[in-house]
């Protein structure tokens, strides 16, 4: 039996017997409430979900992006090293070769070389010829480029020391690189040892510079 809330009079039906007044069913609005109450809490925890699997999505992007600008960075400074390396190879190279000829040539006596005249020309020995070369204004200048070069490349190796996984081949050949490279110029600014030592030295000194920029070179990635 339901109550009518208006007169009071008890009935079975959904309108009051006494009144006419609606007699309403409490529990079936109830059971209705609840009702929606479980769906609005499917409905918030499906959304939960959601904002989660969106953030989570959102972060990885954000970490995949970072990952591969950190790799680009990487492979940027390594470019800027070969180019570095290479250019002051080129340098050295003919820097030894100048030595190695003027060298040469004052063993011999050979005053006929253009390239090589004014360093031999009146000198008494080989001595006193490489010595009028490393006094040589130019000879200087290149010099100095070349142990500019040299630093420049030291600070790109410092940029490079904590490379990303798929770099760390690249990193131990660049390291392997820096040091022929770094001898090679030690050798073309201030010769040591005698002329067959030095020209041996130099060769293989600049052999072996030149095939590891090749295989560096190689080793690179292209970024796009």
């Amino acid at each position: 039996m339901k109550k009518c809330i208006n007169c009071g009079a008890k009935t079975s039906g959904n309108f009051c017997s006494n009144c006419g007044m609606e007699v309403p069913d409490f529990y079936e609005k109830a059971n209705r409430a609840g009702a929606g109450k479980k769906s609005s809490r499917v409905i918030i925890a499906i959304v939960s979900v959601i904002v989660v699997m969106a953030i989570a999505t959102g972060i990885a992007v954000c970490l995949t992006a970072y990952k591969q600008m950190i790799e680009n960075q990487y492979a940027d400074n390594l470019d800027s090293f070969m180019v570095e390396v290479t250019s002051g190879a080129v340098e050295a190279e003919t820097q030894g070769n100048l030595v190695a000829a003027v060298w040469y040539d004052a063993i011999w006596g050979n005053t006929s070389e253009e390239d090589t005249y004014k360093y031999v020309a009146g000198a008494a020995d080989f001595d006193e010829a490489l010595e009028n070369l490393y006094l040589d204004e130019d000879f200087q200048a290149k010099s100095a480029t070349l142990n500019d070069k040299r630093n420049a490349a030291y600070e790109l190796m410092l940029e490079l020391q904590e490379p990303p996984d798929k770099y760390k081949a690249c990193y131990d050949l660049a390291l392997e690189l820096y040091s022929q490279y770094s001898m090679l110029i030690d050798l073309v600014t201030y010769p040591t040892g005698s002329y067959n030592s030095y020209s041996e030295k130099f060769e293989e000194l600049d052999t072996q510079v030149a095939e590891l920029c090749g295989k560096l070179n190689t080793m690179i990635p292209v970024v796009y």
